[in-house]
């Protein structure tokens, strides 16, 4: 079996392993490479691009022009996409990180939202029992 299609099949496998979405190349062959390291050699990243392109052609792997850099996710629909580039605009890059899907800080400012909206309702259910024994 030729290099060529080694590499394709270990990013086959990687692609049904690994989710990413607004991904730069770099980002996706770092991934890659990690899991697949015998790739690593300098040597390998043309074909690794190829491989990238095969399968944006095959739809496999969507493609975003962002101003001047292309992002690539194999994980949701274009609508999918449009959520998450309206949610990346609106929260800071520190807080969401969609490349990572971290949302630990986003996750926590909620619950503490409902954190304080459920002591107020507990107040509030005080107030209105003393009320109603008096």
């Amino acid at each position: 079996m030729p290099a060529t299609d080694d590499l394709t099949s270990a990013f086959k496998l990687f692609l049904t392993e690994q989710q990413f979405v607004n991904y730069k190349f770099k980002d996706i062959r770092m991934h890659f490479i990690h899991a697949f390291p015998k790739y690593r050699a300098k040597s390998y990243y043309h074909n690794i691009y190829r491989i990238v392109r095969k399968f944006v052609e095959t739809g496999d792997i969507q493609i975003y022009k962002t101003k001047t850099i292309f992002k690539y996710s194999n994980f949701g629909s274009n609508k999918d996409q449009k959520i998450l580039d309206h949610i990346s605009r609106k929260y800071n890059k520190d807080d969401l990180s969609i490349s990572n899907i971290n949302l630990r800080p986003l996750i926590s400012k909620l619950l503490s939202n409902v954190d304080r909206d459920l002591k107020k309702a507990e107040g509030n259910l005080i107030v209105l029992k003393k009320l109603l024994e008096n």
